[in-house]
């Protein structure tokens, strides 16, 4: 929705039919979004766990391209820092709908804009 028109950020390099698809988003969303908050040990599953841990080893941090380093010609900064807040990999680090709906972000007076 950033960019417009069909471009996903987080869409992976193959069909959406492909039994891989999910791991591949995932992957993505890991690449721009990583490190794992060091408190997801504590809701990760049996499944979760080793998925988590081969994401750790797959995609070191020199591969990793964090949507912080996205420059002001992409995204603005006051967008960035608004999807920053809630892109986190553990759910439980994301604000809930009300305090998105409650963010400054919203505002449309100048206050809102300074950065």
């Amino acid at each position: 929705m950033i960019y417009g028109g069909d471009f996903n950020l987080f869409r992976p390099k193959m069909k959406r039919d492909d039994e891989e698809y999910s791991l591949g988003v995932l992957m993505r969303q890991y690449s721009y979004f990583a490190p794992f908050s060091p408190t997801i040990a504590d809701i990760a599953t049996p499944e979760s766990g080793p998925t988590m841990l081969w994401l750790t080893q797959e995609i070191p941090p020199e591969k990793w391209t964090p949507f912080a380093w996205t420059t002001e010609r992409e995204v603005v900064k006051r967008d960035k820092e608004f999807i920053g807040r809630f892109m986190k990999l553990d759910w439980r680090d994301r604000p809930t709908a009300n305090e998105i709906l409650e963010d400054k972000w919203w505002d449309d007076d100048d206050e809102g804009l300074a950065a």
